[in-house]
């Protein structure tokens, strides 16, 4: 087929389809700018931007996922691990309909009361202009959302900072007297419309400025607006933007095989202790030996989810490797192996996490009293000094103290009194003050913190009660 005889078929299907033609090049923005014989130009949003809201709201809807599986055990019994990535593709397709609700006649009316008729998202649609070639047409008019403004009234536009622009009027106010000029001088312009500008590709953005032009030949166009409308239109551009946003499409698919793979992780490491501690997890199981043999099973998953990572997973390197995410992986692989008899071992566990995250008054206590449990007074008292300094308005570092140098044989009844006072005067300086204070009644407390373990350990050590 020759030139002319592509043209042709080009032309058919144009007229058709009502799709303006292109010939011999390829247009430069994403979408085509739709025009009906009505004069109706609707300008679309661009590809990146699409992707880039459809990621944002399926990263919304995973975390409410992750809020919830973290917070109950329901789930246990379904094998997240491999349901994740299922449920991010699930989560794209819901992201995908309800950014169409929003932009929707229904979504924009649900929300008119706080959006004030504006759509809450720009998805699609970036606007319509209903305007023909003529000058000063008062019919011209841009619409979105319930919202239509004329286009004969705009004035000025403007960039703002944040990337919004926005359609000012002047001529909306009216004319003002001469006295009421001199009185008050020159009113401030009117915002009648805002959109986002980074919605819309750099094409469609200047075809807007070019009818607003053609309208008000004397439109105001603001410095900021101006030197990005004159900028060049880098071919290519678009590609970049929307591989940056399959970038962040890949990080979701990862953050959801790994946030998947790290609570199945964490299940199986709760599930191994728990076993060893009480009858109401698994009840199945019956047995000491056998809820024993299903522990250790438990445990041996636990460590085959952690050791057999993924190289390329970003995510998985943030949760295992770095934070309070890393650091509650060693905390609850140190419990489980505690209660499986494996202390020496639940110990290094436990440092690890304390390494990650050392300014955690919750690891300090536990790790000093997995050490005094195991006879180690000396590492306690290392781990409680560096508790009383750096949380020297808490109780709880003072009283393990006292405990370790009860445990001490070679700590007498008079040292330990020293120490107490010495916990006194520190606590008078740093929580109390000098009592009385006024009002009557106005005294300064401590607030605590204490967890069923320390109760038992201080009960046991302290006050010589075996309450467990």
């Amino acid at each position: 087929m020759g030139a002319g005889g592509l043209n042709y078929l080009i032309d058919i299907i144009c007229s058709k389809e009502n799709i303006p033609c292109f010939k011999g090049e390829i247009p430069e923005v994403a979408y085509p700018r739709m025009t009906d014989s009505s004069g109706v130009t609707a300008l679309k949003t661009s590809i990146s931007h699409r992707c880039y809201g459809l990621v944002k709201v399926s990263y919304g809807l995973f975390a409410v996922l992750f809020i919830y599986c973290f917070s109950d055990p329901s789930w246990f019994d379904l094998p997240i691990s491999v349901i994740g990535l299922p449920i991010i593709l699930l989560f794209l397709v819901l992201a995908h309909f309800i950014l169409l609700f929003l932009e929707s006649p229904r979504g924009v009316r649900l929300f008119s009361p706080l959006f004030k008729g504006a759509p809450p998202v720009f998805y699609r649609r970036w606007m319509e202009i209903y305007a023909n070639d003529t000058e000063n047409d008062t019919t011209a008019a841009v619409a979105y959302g319930l919202k239509r403004v004329r286009l004969d009234l705009v004035d000025s536009l403007e960039l703002t900072l944040w990337g919004s622009l926005l359609l000012k009027s002047v001529s909306i106010q009216g004319r003002s007297s001469e006295a009421e000029a001199a009185r008050v001088g020159t009113y401030q312009s009117q915002i009648l419309a805002r959109f986002p500008l980074g919605a819309a590709s750099q094409a469609d953005q200047r075809t807007l400025v070019e009818v607003l032009k053609k309208l008000k030949p004397d439109l105001v166009v603001n410095q900021r607006l101006q030197k990005r409308l004159d900028s060049k239109i880098v071919r290519g551009e678009e590609m970049v933007k929307t591989l940056g946003a399959a970038f962040l499409f890949y990080v979701l698919i990862d953050l959801g095989f790994a946030t998947s793979s790290f609570l199945e992780m964490q299940k199986h490491y709760f599930l191994s202790q728990s076993l060893l501690r009480t009858e109401e997890v698994l009840p199945e199981v019956k047995g000491d030996k056998a809820r024993r043999k299903r522990a250790e099973q438990e445990f041996a998953r636990a460590e085959e989810m952690r050791e057999g990572r993924l190289p390329i997973s970003l995510v998985q390197r943030a949760l295992f490797d770095h934070g309070s995410a890393a650091c509650g992986v060693w905390q609850a692989r140190g419990e489980a192996l505690f209660y499986l008899g494996t202390k020496n071992e639940a110990i290094k566990s436990l440092e690890k996490a304390h390494e990650l995250y050392p300014r955690s008054l919750k690891l300090m206590i536990e790790l000093a009293r997995w050490k005094l449990e195991t006879g180690d007074i000396d590492g306690c008292r290392s781990v409680l000094t560096r508790a009383l300094k750096d949380h020297e308005e808490d109780l709880l570092p003072c009283l393990y103290m006292i405990a370790a140098d009860k445990k001490d044989s070679h700590q007498s009844a008079a040292t330990i009194r020293k120490r107490c006072k010495e916990y006194l005067n520190g606590f008078d300086e740093n929580v109390f003050g000098s009592e009385p204070w006024w009002p009557p009644g106005g005294n300064r407390f401590m607030s605590e913190r204490y967890y069923r373990d320390d109760l038992l350990f201080l009960s046991r050590v302290l006050l010589d009660m075996d309450l467990d």
